[in-house]
């Protein structure tokens, strides 16, 4: 059939990507604005600076990582239902893939501001030349778009995107060249999106073969753990980063003040018991996302209680390299964050249930109960211990929430495409 016209294309992918910039602008200003005070202005204009004037590959990772996190959690939206209905328009599948691309793009313009506004002001107070940054900055977006997207050929397209967006934004000449020939290399050897050409039912009975084998081999309660374990998989990389990050910012407040050993137990606590939070926050929405309630898991001899208790107690093993961090940081401070860790994760599974009601949904509001943990553990360590004493509840309302779950009844995920069998998700 002849290709008519991509213009309708163009503005429905433009929209999608709007829609989003638009939806992530305030929370990701929000955390720019936060760190970039509570740091101190004057650290992160001399980094920024000294980086954009040697022309360092280090300033292109780090914003690769920024760049990459955001584009990764607009992907699945942006590719929603672009294997279904959309097929039968009039456009190839190269065009579907290039214009969803673009549109992941879009939905980076929050973070893509933010680091064009540092290099601005690090032009303002240095005088260092922000102009191959800022010309490197829609390379790295684009790029980012491309090394997210389930294309034919992931192998080669993933590691030379994934290279351009490094390239880009190292504020070198040479690289903003090699970083443009590796985009385009890698754009015309992707293909198009992912093809599913396996029958459902032969899905269905592959998932189905692999159940029973894992029914076989792991018995009694570990079947449960197993299955939310195998639907997170690799997935959990993406909640340990925005942990690390708050881990991160911890450390280089504590080596860029000067603070007695009080206030540092105070800092490690509040940084630690605020990371794990956050990790929490991520693990449940992706736990809510690739497995959500399904009439299946009804018939087995679990109880709602056992089935709570099982993502409480895997949610909790997963922080343990968490953990083992803020040991390293402070090993005073890690009493206090260890004994906040069950109610988070108690927390975190009963926001698994109620996550398909909320826009943010388990990030929001495991994310606030977490903050206000943060502080109170923060000013009063000892109330860890309250916050321990109110695990039973929590997980006894998980339960109950567990319990008047219509798991055949549909639901739109509000906050995240993926996991809806009608979408386009690689489950």
């Amino acid at each position: 059939m002849k290709e008519h016209s991509v213009k309708p294309f163009i503005v429905f992918h433009l929209g999608v990507g709007t829609r989003l910039a638009l939806r992530k602008l305030a929370p990701i200003l929000a955390v720019a604005f936060a760190a970039y005070y509570l740091l101190r202005p004057e650290l992160f204009n001399t980094i920024f600076a000294a980086l954009l004037e040697g022309g360092s590959l280090l300033m292109g990772l780090v914003s690769s990582i920024l760049s990459l996190s955001v584009a990764a959690m607009a992907s699945p939206r942006i590719c929603l239902g672009l294997n279904g209905w959309i097929r039968h328009l009039p456009a190839r599948g190269l065009t579907h893939r290039r214009l969803a691309c673009v549109a992941i793009t879009v939905a980076q313009t929050p973070i893509l501001l933010v680091l064009a506004l540092l290099a601005l002001i690090a032009f303002a107070v240095f005088q260092v030349s922000p102009i191959l940054y800022l010309l490197g900055l829609p390379i790295l977006g684009l790029a980012a778009g491309l090394c997210v997207l389930p294309v034919q050929r992931n192998l080669i397209t993933k590691p030379l995107s994934f290279a351009a967006c490094v390239l880009s934004t190292s504020s070198h000449w040479i690289f903003l060249t090699i970083a443009i020939v590796l985009l385009i290399i890698a754009d015309q050897t992707a293909g198009s999106l992912f093809p599913f050409h396996k029958p459902r039912l032969s899905q269905k009975s592959i998932t189905a073969q692999k159940t029973f084998t894992t029914q076989k081999t792991i018995t009694g309660s570990f079947i449960s753990a197993v299955i939310a374990f195998r639907a997170l998989r690799l997935r959990i990389l993406f909640s340990y980063l925005p942990s690390l990050f708050v881990l991160g910012l911890t450390t280089l407040f504590l080596s860029n003040n000067t603070l007695t050993p009080h206030q540092i137990f105070r800092g490690v606590v509040f940084g630690g018991t605020l990371s794990i939070a956050v990790f929490c926050a991520f693990t449940a929405n992706l736990i809510a996302v690739r497995r959500p309630p399904w009439p299946w898991a009804r018939s087995l001899p679990w109880s709602a209680n056992h089935r709570i208790l099982t993502d409480s107690i895997l949610i909790g093993l997963l922080t343990f390299p968490i953990l083992v961090l803020i040991l390293l940081i402070k090993s005073q401070a890690l009493w206090p964050v260890a004994v906040s860790l069950p109610p988070l994760a108690a927390f975190a599974a009963l926001m698994v249930r109620t996550a398909f009601i909320y826009q943010m949904g388990a990030v929001g509001r495991t994310f606030i109960f977490g903050t206000v943990a943060a502080v109170l553990v923060c000013l009063i360590p000892a109330m860890s211990f309250v916050f321990l004493a109110s695990t039973p509840f929590l997980l006894r309302y998980a339960a109950t929430e567990e319990k008047n779950q219509k798991v055949s009844r549909w639901l739109e995920m509000h906050h995240l495409a993926a996991g809806d069998p009608l979408s386009w998700s690689r489950q």
